[in-house]
């Protein structure tokens, strides 16, 4: 009894850990396509910033 048990939550322990490891790893991969969207954002007011200071001269 006392080894089914410790089989249990083992395996408790082990879905548990791999779900907080999943659920971090998908934070990580919003975050960074939210830096990249956020960077491709700015670069493009950048450009359009330049092409109007070009267009107005």
């Amino acid at each position: 009894m006392d080894e089914e048990i410790g089989v249990r939550s083992d395996l408790i322990e082990h879905f548990v850990m791999t779900r907080a490891s999943n659920s971090a790893a998908a934070l990580q991969g919003n975050y960074q396509r939210t830096l990249s969207k956020s960077s491709l954002e700015r670069e493009e007011r950048e450009n359009h910033s330049e092409r109007d200071k070009l267009r107005y001269k």
